[in-house]
């Protein structure tokens, strides 16, 4: 399964205007100036980033979080680039915890006048409480193992970084090792501070008005598959569909959805009673995938590890939990089945239903 979890707080703090907050901001920026020779310096921007691991803690300690091939469960740092500009050819972002706590605010960059309240470059509460950072620009634990780095080679803008280290072993499971105050997304140290331009990259925050809110997947395997008597489907033309998709879901539901495999063009057979075809079952090598309707974009992949299909005794199935996708909008169920009748074969299946997750 991937399941994600949303921000439940983030900013973007100013080295260059180490008092302002942008606490509802729109947008999260990295970016770095150097002065030019008339005006000597360098500034940067720094990203601040909360998620609540308390529910996730919890089924992991009931085992509702257990993944089927004895691994603990995984955590991908996911952010979504909104906008760059003369980002150069190879580039490092860096992820460590934040070590105090801090104040989101309601503040914005294009407010006049900024606002100072709630946390900055300088203040983790903002001017009037006037609590400093122990180290100006976010004060974060510095030991070795919590601190995780990512090189981008003239790829993708998105930010996908596996931080598991972080989490499991601090937030989730065990003693705490320090309290979760979220994490701190910058440039690597030396990145930061030498004379080289690095651009600027921004992304939508959990305040974006589209579905590319920042999130942390957990991703666990959650599978199983028992063919017991049924009979697998080989024929060259078959259909997979959903039997119990339901038009709306809450968004704390926790679903499984059934699938049915079916031949198209089934033999004929003759008999003097009725009978009723046997299900059939769609191999192991298959998985899901879940799509937004309106924008054509896929929330989440094919995964050969995280969104396998599960079989039972009554056939195909997988479970999703609704809260891992923005209510009130429209998704449809997309399936790949790898390897059914020949080595490298691989099949996509629509299924055409959709589904909408309701507040």
């Amino acid at each position: 399964m991937i399941y994600s979890i949303f921000p439940s707080r983030d900013a973007t703090i100013y080295e260059n205007s180490d008092k302002t907050n942008t606490g509802i901001d729109e947008i999260l920026e990295l970016t770095k100036i150097v002065s030019s020779s008339l005006q000597p310096g360098i500034s940067n921007t720094r990203v601040l980033i909360d998620f609540d691991t308390t529910a996730i803690s919890q089924s992991i300690v009931s085992g509702e979080i257990s993944g089927s091939d004895g691994n603990d469960p995984k955590y991908f740092l996911k952010i979504y680039n909104s906008t760059q500009d003369e980002i150069p050819y190879t580039y490092t972002l860096s992820v460590a915890p934040i070590s105090q706590s801090w104040d989101m605010g309601i503040g914005k960059s294009t407010y006049l006048p900024l606002t100072q309240e709630g946390v900055s470059w300088k203040y983790r509460d903002g001017i009037t409480v006037g609590s400093e950072w122990a180290t100006p620009g976010c004060t974060t634990v510095t030991e070795s193992g919590y601190i995780v780095s990512q090189t981008f080679n003239n790829t993708t803008y998105d930010i996908e970084m596996d931080i598991s280290n972080i989490i499991t072993s601090s937030w989730v499971t065990g003693p705490l090792a320090y309290q979760n105050n979220g994490i701190l997304l910058q440039r690597t140290g030396s990145e930061e501070t030498n004379g080289t331009r690095y651009g600027s990259l921004k992304y939508f925050s959990k305040e974006t008005h589209t579905i590319f809110s920042p999130r942390l997947e957990v991703r666990w395997d959650d599978s199983e598959f028992s063919t017991g008597s049924l009979n697998s489907l080989s024929q060259d033309h078959i259909g997979v569909f959903t039997t119990n998709l339901r038009s709306e879901y809450k968004e704390d539901e926790k679903a499984r959805i059934r699938l049915d495999g079916r031949e198209l063009y089934p033999v004929k057979t003759y008999g003097t009673t009725a009978t009723t075809p046997s299900p059939k079952y769609i191999p192991s090598s298959s998985y899901y995938s879940i799509v937004d309707v309106s924008t054509n974009e896929t929330i989440i992949p094919f995964d050969t590890s995280y969104t396998k299909i599960s079989l039972d005794t009554s056939g195909n199935y997988f479970n999703l939990w609704m809260n891992s996708l923005l209510p009130e909008r429209l998704y449809r169920i997309d399936i790949r089945i790898d390897h059914r009748q020949y080595t490298n074969q691989r099949e996509y299946y629509s299924c055409n239903t959709v589904f909408k997750v309701v507040r």
